[in-house]
This record gives structure tokens, C-alpha cells and sequence, in this order.
């Protein structure tokens, strides 16, 4: 269980550095430049034996590592700004709460049995995030902004989807650490492409930028990799590994938010906090 408490370590640091970053003011899109090129360097270093299934294997698992590493920068960025905007707390429960999609492609894809259980989780997980999302008239927030959790909620569900996806079709193929390499490189190239068409006040590098960039793209990576040793050698069941993960990231971003950041919920957050633990708990157990 080592390899899970990094992973859901890295997963939630990363959400803390994104409040961070907009504490001290500095450049949220630059730090996540750096970090997929941090990333994706880590990566080929670790894996570097096996780069040679690039230009032996080219098929449509490139394809899919293409539109997964674009969708890696365009969520990253919803991310921070969902985070830097609502808080560590709705950012987090969005983010963990979208595990009912890759569930739910689950169902379709390998025809499962579909359950009482897995039903109620589905429908308590869109409650817990209408509720955790949820503002009083006191607790101004730009209404607009109320669309980012339910965007993070929809685009990580189905870049889990199309992970999985990929693994089942093509990584018998290729090497995981290769893909999660191309990956990586795939979101910094697009990422600094994205950076290159933004106006140029918005073009911004301090130091202090870099700093994050690169603790970012570590525990960006360790999130992943961590998670991955953790299905491959715990030998517990791959439901039971999400749903701790889910439940572990949940739990540990809401006491950084309220121990570290001050933030605040309203009687019916603490309502959505609440069932989206029950509802991780329900899911795990569906699987």
C-alpha cells in the first residue's frame, strides 16, 4: 500500500501547489509547461530501454496518445483555475467524483452486470457534486465559474475512459512507462504551443515559476506512476485501489483546505463531502 499513499501524496500536492501558485501571483499556464516537460524528461529516463517501441510499433495507440496528452494540458489548466477559484475542497470532489464515467464506459465496454449498487453510486455522486458546488447568497461566486466542476468532472471521467481504453487495446504492445512518456511529451509540446498563441503579457517565466514548474512535473508524474506500481503489486482488487485512492485524495485535500488554506463550506458542502466519501465507498465496493 506504499505505492497508493505516494500516489494519492503526489495527487494531492499537486492541488496544493496550484493554490499556491495563485497565492503568490505568478503564472499559472507557464508552471504547467514546465511541469509536462519535467514530466515527460522523467519519464523517458526511467523508461529509456523501451523508447525503440515508438518506431517499431506506430499504430492507433499513437493516435490515442495524441488526443490524451492534448486533453492532459487543456484538464490541467481547468484544474488549477477550479481550484484557484472555488477551492482545494470542489476542486478535489469534482476531480474524484468523475471515477462513475470510466465505471459507467466500464459497463458498456466489457458488458457487465449492472447493479443495484452501482446505480446508487452513480446517482449519489452527481448529488454530491450538485451539493459541493453549491453557493448561498452570502458566498459570492461568479456563476460562471460554477460550470468548471462539472467540466473537470466530464473531461477527467472520460480521459480515464480512453486511458483504459488504450490499455486494454494497445498496451500489450507498448510498454506502459513508453506511453506515459509520449504522453507527457505530447502534453508539452501542445502546452507551449497553446503558450505561443496567448498574448504576450501572458507569456510570463520567473524563477520562482520554474520552481514550481518542476516540483509540479514530479509529483504530476509520481501521481501516475505511483498509482500504476499500486495496481500492479498490491494485490488487492483494481476496484478497491480506486476506490482508496478516490477516498484517500477526498479526505486529505479537504484537511489541507481547511487546516492550511482557511476555506470555508456551507452546511450543505459538508452534506456533499459527506456522501462523496460514501459514494467512493459505494463504488468500491460495487467493482
Amino acid at each position: 500500500m506504499s505505492y497508493l499513499a505516494l500516489s494519492i501524496l503526489c495527487s494531492t500536492f499537486i492541488l496544493i501547489l496550484f493554490k499556491l501558485l495563485d497565492k503568490r501571483g505568478l503564472n499559472t499556464f507557464s508552471a504547467i509547461i514546465i511541469n509536462y516537460f519535467v514530466a515527460s524528461v522523467l519519464g523517458f529516463f526511467l523508461g529509456y530501454s523501451e523508447m525503440h517501441v515508438f518506431f517499431e510499433n506506430p499504430g492507433r495507440w499513437m493516435l490515442f496518445a495524441l488526443i490524451i496528452g492534448v486533453s492532459f494540458v487543456i484538464m490541467f489548466y481547468i484544474i488549477a483555475i477550479t481550484t484557484q477559484k472555488l477551492g482545494i475542497t470542489v476542486s478535489s470532489v469534482s476531480g474524484r467524483m468523475s471515477v462513475i464515467i470510466p465505471i459507467v464506459f466500464s459497463i458498456l465496454y466489457e458488458n457487465e452486470v449492472v447493479g443495484m449498487i452501482k446505480v446508487s453510486g452513480i446517482v449519489f455522486a452527481l448529488l454530491a457534486l450538485f451539493l459541493m458546488v453549491f453557493r448561498e447568497s452570502d458566498q459570492p461566486v461568479d456563476r460562471k465559474l460554477l460550470f468548471l466542476p462539472f467540466i473537470m468532472f466530464f473531461g477527467m471521467g472520460t480521459i480515464d475512459s480512453l486511458i483504459k481504453y488504450s490499455q486494454a487495446e494497445f498496451l500489450e504492445s507498448v510498454h506502459l512507462t513508453s506511453f506515459m512518456t509520449l504522453l507527457f511529451g505530447i502534453s508539452a509540446i501542445s502546452s507551449f504551443l497553446f503558450h505561443l498563441i496567448r498574448p504576450k503579457r501572458s507569456r510570463t517565466f520567473s524563477k520562482k515559476t520554474v520552481l514550481f514548474g518542476l516540483v509540479l512535473g514530479l509529483v504530476n508524474f509520481g501521481s501516475l506512476y505511483f498509482f500504476v506500481l499500486a495496481l500492479s503489486h498490491s494485490g488487492v482488487d483494481s476496484s478497491i485501489i480506486f476506490g482508496i485512492n478516490n477516498l484517500g485524495i477526498v479526505t486529505l485535500s479537504i484537511l489541507v483546505a481547511l487546516l492550511v488554506f482557511q476555506e470555508k463550506l456551507s452546511k450543505l458542502n459538508w452534506v456533499g463531502v459527506l456522501l462523496s466519501l460514501i459514494t467512493i465507498i459505494i463504488l468500491s465496493i460495487s467493482g
